[in-house]
């Protein structure tokens, strides 16, 4: 009797030991690993384009903070592929979102050839946007990325585009909403000459002094004009439910 419960006792051990090997960090990480592959794989079934494209930068992010690149990238390929097939299902803010997320993320893993790519198609759908307006409340948010991606003379050559833009603007207190918003970020860009030109487009002196003076003191935030493209508060789930 004793030699059974022995026996049983050692095989209970065992089978502990064995289930406890299991929950090693390293096992832990290459299941976390293949899951996430999986999800990524299985996000290609998904029909909804937005929810599709929303999974695939949330895994890539995933698979970027636990230092997974190479699968990070694989997961971001999926996500362009999804912007290029479905782009047509998809709204406007939705796809300059999704490209801007997709250089943001490109860029945490170092693949600046693919965070060249995104901006370059953020841009040329910046440029087709209609009303032509629209576009007004879209630059900062892509020169933001294109600063981070080319620099800040390739962004401040961005938001110089914005000047017939403002343009049809024709609500006053808009347009110098987005004259003093976009003259800000290219007086950040260094490039003075711009936001000038920018602010002469308003025939009111008093009025540019007074921006000038304003603009001294503080920067024009991204919440006080135009439309956040970041991944973070478009796709993250810290942000969006």
């Amino acid at each position: 009797m004793r030699r059974v419960t022995t026996v049983l006792m050692t095989g209970c051990f065992l089978f502990s030991f064995s289930a406890g090997c299991d929950s090693t960090p390293e096992f832990r990480e290459s299941r976390a690993q293949r899951l996430m592959g999986m999800a990524a794989e299985e996000s290609e079934k998904v029909a909804n384009g937005r929810l599709r494209l929303k999974h695939e930068l949330n895994i890539a992010n995933m698979q970027i903070d636990n230092d997974y690149y190479a699968d990070g990238r694989e997961t971001l390929r999926r996500a362009m592929a999804t912007l290029k097939q479905m782009g047509d299902d998809l709204d406007s803010h939705t796809r300059l979102a999704g490209w801007v997320s997709v250089s943001e993320l490109s860029r945490r893993t170092e693949d600046d050839t693919v965070a060249m790519l995104a901006c370059d198609q953020a841009v040329k759908l910046l440029r087709s946007l209609k009303p032509i307006q629209q576009r007004c409340n879209y630059v900062r948010g892509v020169a933001a990325e294109i600063r981070q991606v080319r620099g800040k003379p390739a962004a401040a050559a961005l938001l110089r585009e914005a000047a017939p833009w403002i343009k049809t603007m024709t609500e006053t207190n808009q347009r110098r909403q987005a004259c003093k918003a976009i003259a800000s970020d290219l007086f950040l860009y260094n490039d003075y000459d711009g936001g000038k030109m920018i602010l002469r487009l308003e025939d009111d002196a008093d009025w540019r002094v007074t921006t000038l003076t304003q603009l001294a003191n503080r920067a024009i935030s991204q919440k006080a004009f135009g439309k956040n493209l970041n991944y973070y508060r478009n796709f993250s789930p810290s942000f969006v439910k």
